[in-house]
């Protein structure tokens, strides 16, 4: 081999050995980070087509005995605006909405959704979900407990058009704070029940029922309710009227009622408490 072979062989030896040592000494490469709006659209489940989230309220372990978000989904149709002249004076947005209005085509083209409520736990699944037959909902933190135990009011706006009886329903949503330590599992939250009756319990409001938060004798929290319907066994001009009281016990729920004669309008006065039983 000639000398000139010789030294360009060693030249391409050298260079090799640069690039393999270089190789070696680059870190291996690493994976995009996410952000944290990232990670977090990551657990959240996807809506459902054509919904929107209303309302939401964040829920700690603590308190609830869960991490996540309670949501309220409508229509994504309904404006804040279209909201507020819709409940409790109609489930159909043509009674409120001009005839030039664009949202009325768009409502008349297709028809709104019914709302939703659902819980989403922090890590993106969907442990308790009520599909109503409703179009408007909405939920309030309740200021009573049962046993410790949260309540989440659960309202949605059941009005027609017409009726005495049009107005909202209200369901208590009970969560279970057996759950408040880390690592517990989680338990999904359930509506409140009168006693063995599996139905959840409604608290209506509308022009002929109502009702309130109250203290009982002992301070303690109760609902009043007041309900008057036509007696059906006697003259149709006569009515029947209850009064009932609500209360925690023994962690469960009971109800308590009076029946009377009379009739009772959100336009009268709210009876004393001394005629719920």
């Amino acid at each position: 081999m000639r000398l000139r072979d010789i030294f360009g062989f060693a030249l391409a030896m050298v260079a090799l050995c640069w690039v393999v040592v270089a190789s070696a000494q680059q870190p291996p490469p690493t994976a995009p980070t996410q952000t944290s709006a990232q990670i977090l659209a990551a657990r959240t489940p996807d809506l459902p087509q054509g919904y929107a989230i209303r309302q939401s309220i964040a829920l700690h372990k603590k308190t609830y005995g869960i991490d996540g978000t309670l949501e309220v989904l409508e229509d994504a149709h309904v404006t804040p605006a279209l909201q507020k002249a819709m409940w409790r004076v109609t489930a159909d947005p043509r009674f409120v909405l001009a005839d030039n209005d664009p949202h009325r085509a768009l409502i008349e083209k297709d028809p709104l959704r019914m709302a939703h409520v659902r819980l989403v736990t922090h890590d993106g699944r969907i442990l308790f979900e009520d599909k109503f037959v409703w179009p408007l909902a909405e939920i309030e933190v309740a200021p009573l407990t049962n046993g410790g135990n949260p309540v989440i009011f659960v309202t949605t706006d059941n009005t027609t058009s017409f009726g005495s009886y049009k107005g909202t329903a209200t369901r208590l949503l009970e969560f279970h704070r057996a759950g408040a330590k880390a690592g517990d599992k989680d338990r999904a939250p359930a509506y409140a029940s009168i006693g063995e009756d599996p139905k959840p319990a409604l608290l209506i409001r509308s022009q002929k029922s109502d009702w309130r938060l109250a203290k009982n004798a002992r301070g303690e929290d109760v609902i009043h309710l007041i309900n008057a319907y036509p007696d059906v066994n006697g003259n149709i001009n006569d009515f029947i009227i209850e009064y009932s009281t609500i209360a925690a016990d023994e962690g469960g729920w009971n109800m308590r009622t009076y029946t009377g004669r009379g009739v009772w309008e959100p336009q009268e006065a709210w009876p004393p408490a001394a005629k719920f039983p």
